[in-house]
């Protein structure tokens, strides 16, 4: 088998006529994985301390990784429906986007600070 016709993998998904799939080597599919992981894993510990702007970043870096999978042919669906899962319970929009708008042209009030 050369190397430009690649077997159809689970890491090989189809795409519109005319164009074709690339298969994305096993070494990058497997460290895509740990990170995948890893970083549910973190949003899971920052979730459970109620850290949820640590959360909601790492839910970011998720989102990378899933387009980064995406632009390698490689699907995450379970990755894709648990980022769906976790914005709902933050009561985020979809895409990640916060259901509440903070308006930053709002000067913050000053406070006073005494040195130590």
């Amino acid at each position: 088998m050369s190397a430009q016709d690649p077997r159809p993998s689970e890491t090989t998904t189809s795409v519109p006529d005319g164009e074709t799939a690339r298969c994305a080597p096993p070494a990058f599919v497997a460290g895509l994985s740990e990170r995948v992981q890893q970083t549910r894993a973190t949003i899971e510990s920052a979730t459970a301390a109620g850290e949820e702007e640590l959360a909601a970043a790492h839910r970011g870096e998720l989102e990378g990784l899933v387009d980064l999978a995406a632009a390698h042919d490689v699907a995450l669906p379970d990755t894709v429906a648990y980022l769906a899962e976790q914005a709902e319970q933050a009561g985020e929009a979809p895409g990640g986007a916060p259901d509440r708008v903070i308006d930053l042209t709002v000067p913050a009030p000053r406070t006073s600070c005494t040195p130590a």
